[in-house]
Parts: C-alpha cells; structure tokens; sequence
C-alpha cells in the first residue's frame, strides 16, 4: 500500500552537493556553496535516455597479469565511465524527455551538460555510488519489467495461431 501511495505521490528524494572547490564568489556569498538535487521517480522518456547512458559504458575486458594491477584497471574504468555515471545522474535530475524542436533541445542539452559537468567536479565516488543506487530506486526498473510482463502477457497465442483461429470464424 505505502508503495502505491508513494508512486500516486511521486515523492523526490533531496540530495544536497557541496561544491569542494569554492571561487571567490561563493566565498562572498554571492553564490550558495551547496546545491539541492531532487530525484524523483523517472518518467519514461528519461528512463530511455538513462537506460541508453548506461548500455553505452565500455567495460574493461582486460585480464589481469602480472603487468596490469588491480589499481590500474580501476584507473582505466575511472578514465572511460566518470563522463557517463555524471550523464546519468544528470538525465536523473532531469528526468523529462528532450524537445522535438532543435533550438530548445540545444539549450536542455546545455542545461545537462552543466548539471553533469557540476555533478563530475562536486562529487567523490562514495556519494557517486549512494546518488547511483538512489538512482536505480527512483528508476523503478521492477514496475518497468513487470509492465512488459503484463503487456505481453496479453499476447497468449503467436501471430500465425491468431490468424488460423481468425480465418477459422472462431
């Protein structure tokens, strides 16, 4: 029940950003030295962009030997993936699908590029992973799946028996 509830309710979930490097603006006051984040639940034009995001991480086929060390395979994977992991959390905070017109899309891009840009500078990889796994909630990747579940479990019988029982009058 309080699931229901919460999905009619559609409760964000705050996250606050200190930024780590303040310029002389933030030091004035002039701008905050902390940023608030709400993640709600993800609509499906952004669970696409995410999904999309996440599918385009280059994993690291690379065999451990005596040449490569643990380390420097993390090294790579933190070289490849710290753009992506920033654009996902940033498709979160935005969560809304893309303009169809170009002009107005140019601008959301930049928009999201500055959230992501923020996101990458401001962030240590521990709140990365609690943001990540926060992320993944908000997601509701389990109701997506049981929605397909549901949507084509109303497909019982394939295209070639329902034309056969269609032609048969039944």
């Amino acid at each position: 029940m309080s699931e229901i509830v919460r999905t009619v309710l559609e409760d964000g979930v705050d996250f606050e950003v200190v930024v780590t490097n303040p310029s002389i603006w933030h030091r004035l006051k002039i701008f905050p030295t902390t940023k608030t984040f709400v993640i709600f639940p993800v609509c499906l034009g952004a669970l696409l962009k995410i999904a999309e995001t996440i599918n385009s991480i280059k994993s690291l086929n690379i065999e451990l030997d005596k040449d490569k060390s643990v380390l420097e395979v993390a090294l790579l994977s933190i070289i490849k993936n710290t753009e992506t992991i920033s654009k996902v959390i940033a498709l979160a905070i935005w969560n809304r699908k893309f303009s169809d017109y170009k002009v107005k899309r140019y601008f959301q891009k930049l928009r999201l590029k500055r959230i992501s840009r923020f996101i990458e500078a401001n962030l240590n990889s521990a709140e990365t992973l609690k943001i990540v796994n926060l992320l993944l909630t908000q997601m509701e990747i389990d109701q997506f799946l049981a929605l397909m579940v549901s949507i084509k479990g109303l497909i019982i019988l394939p295209e070639n028996e329902t034309e056969k029982k269609q032609a048969s009058g039944d």
